[in-house]
């Protein structure tokens, strides 16, 4: 009897094990430009940060013309692009990359 349940503790410990590996293999991650080596996106966009998981991309970016901070959210089947909004005494303002912006981790 208690060969059983020793072996049914190494059964539930080798499962826990397996799922705790499946997801930090297949988990999320972001990806932060801090380093002046910026990424460009469509000769356009530098992206500040991006972040990857299961339900598709997140692209924080700003627009090297007007410094306008956009917030990109896509999957393989759709995708939408916003002005980032931050709050300023209370109200929300577009966020503006080195003038009332600046990304910190």
């Amino acid at each position: 009897m208690v060969s059983r349940k020793i072996a049914m503790k190494k059964i539930i410990s080798f499962l826990i094990l397996i799922v705790f590996i499946s997801i930090s293999l297949c988990g999320c991650y972001h990806k932060t430009y801090t380093d002046g080596s910026k990424a460009v996106l469509y000769g356009k966009f530098v992206i500040i940060r991006e972040d990857t998981g299961f339900q598709g991309d997140i692209c924080l970016m700003y627009d090297k013309d007007t410094k306008i901070v956009y917030l990109n959210i896509g999957n393989n089947h759709r995708s939408g692009l916003s002005p980032y909004y931050i709050i300023i005494n209370g109200k929300p303002t577009i966020a503006i990359y080195g003038v009332n912006y600046e990304y910190q981790e």
